[in-house]
């Protein structure tokens, strides 16, 4: 059986409504103690290369996974099935740079700053009207951020070891209209048979919307009915055609 754990840890929380008058920030000395750990934490080990297709791999026993910077999208996942062939469980390309195509198709990156839609492109905060870029519904919502949403962009790579990769966007200021900036790490490790998310984001200068998870979209024709690759209970579940995370 294989596990994905994924990990959130947000600030402001995670929010819906169009009024928005419960979220905070991160103070200047609290974001400077946490960026300092943040460093001493992701930035201690040397980065390894990429392969012949742009991808960076992580592994442990019984799984292994690519990543690549844009989006800091995973776009392989290999795990070993009964028979023990090693087998790719997740849709992806095979070459990094085919995901800066025309037609986005949103795999396996954290879309953001806020995944999923925002009615209208507009939302208050204290009293003040927010307009971000509209990028669905003919342009009458904002679907994962606009049209140069967190997967649409280069993340840094500032940790990359034999079981562990760290990706690091800072999302200034004014960014598709959203107010403040936002600093965040999307750590990926694998541990035997296991798979961990861990998402960090911070709003360090004013107030706003964040909500983040990983698009991945596992095969349809590997999994196929009843086949049992996630935990039953707990944070995090993979279905054929979406994620999710539990309440």
């Amino acid at each position: 059986m294989i596990r994905a754990i994924l990990h959130l840890t947000i600030s402001p929380p995670l929010l819906d409504a169009t009024a928005i008058d419960k979220c905070t920030m991160w103070t200047p000395a609290l974001f400077s103690l946490l960026a300092a750990t943040a460093l001493a934490q992701y930035g201690s080990n040397s980065t390894l290369g990429p392969d012949e297709n742009g991808k960076y791999e992580i592994k442990a026993d019984g799984i292994r996974g690519l990543f690549i910077p844009y989006g800091a999208s995973i776009s392989n996942l290999f795990i070993k099935g009964k028979d023990g062939v090693e087998r790719d469980i997740v849709l992806g390309f095979d070459n990094a740079t085919a995901y800066e195509g025309e037609v986005h198709p949103h795999l396996g990156g954290v879309p953001g700053r806020y995944a999923n839609r925002i009615k209208n492109s507009s939302f208050v905060i204290d009293g003040e009207t927010f307009n971000i870029l509209p990028n669905e519904n003919n342009n009458n919502d904002t679907l994962h951020g606009g049209p140069n949403g967190w997967d649409y962009r280069n993340f840094t790579i500032v940790s990359h070891t034999a079981d562990s990769i760290t990706f690091s966007i800072v999302d200034p200021d004014g960014e598709q209209g959203f107010p403040g900036e936002v600093v965040s790490y999307i750590t990926y490790t694998m541990t035997p048979n296991t798979w961990k998310i861990k998402i960090v984001a911070m709003a360090t200068t004013k107030k706003t919307p964040i909500m983040l998870t990983s698009h991945v979209r596992l095969v349809h024709h590997i999994l196929g009915r009843g086949t049992d690759l996630h935990r039953p209970t707990g944070i995090w579940t993979a279905s054929r055609t979406r994620t999710r995370l539990l309440p």
